[in-house]
C-alpha cells in the first residue's frame, strides 16, 4: 500500500500540469534544453507572455513568484526564457551541446 494525497485545488489541467512542472523542475537529470522549455511553459500558464524584451503579467504574479516556485532564481529563471525566446534553434543545438561536454550529460 502506497499513501497518496489528493489536492483538491488541482481541478483543471493547467493548474495540475503547473503542480507537476514545479515540482520536477531543476532535477539533476534535466538537461539545460528541457529546462528551457519547461521553465518557458510554466511561466505561460502562470500567465505571462513575452513581448518587446518584457514580460506581461496576467495573474498577478511575480517573476520573483515564478521563479521560488519552481525553486529557482529570477537570474536563472529571466536568463533561460531569454535564450529560449532569443536564440535560433542551431545556437541553442550547440549551448546544449557544450553544456553536455562540460556536465557529462545527454
Amino acid at each position: 500500500m502506497v499513501p497518496i494525497r489528493i489536492d483538491e485545488d488541482l481541478q483543471d489541467e493547467n493548474s495540475k500540469l503547473r503542480a507537476l512542472i514545479s515540482n520536477n523542475f531543476g532535477r539533476r537529470k534535466n538537461n539545460p534544453d528541457k529546462q528551457r522549455k519547461v521553465a518557458d511553459e510554466y511561466v505561460r500558464l502562470c500567465g505571462y507572455k513575452p513581448g518587446n524584451n518584457q514580460w506581461s503579467d496576467q495573474n498577478g504574479l511575480t517573476l520573483d513568484e515564478i521563479a521560488k516556485q519552481l525553486g529557482t532564481s529570477k537570474t536563472n529563471l529571466t536568463r533561460a526564457l531569454s535564450i529560449e525566446h532569443n536564440l535560433t534553434d542551431s545556437m541553442k543545438e550547440l549551448l546544449d551541446t557544450r553544456c553536455s561536454v562540460f556536465t557529462g550529460k545527454k
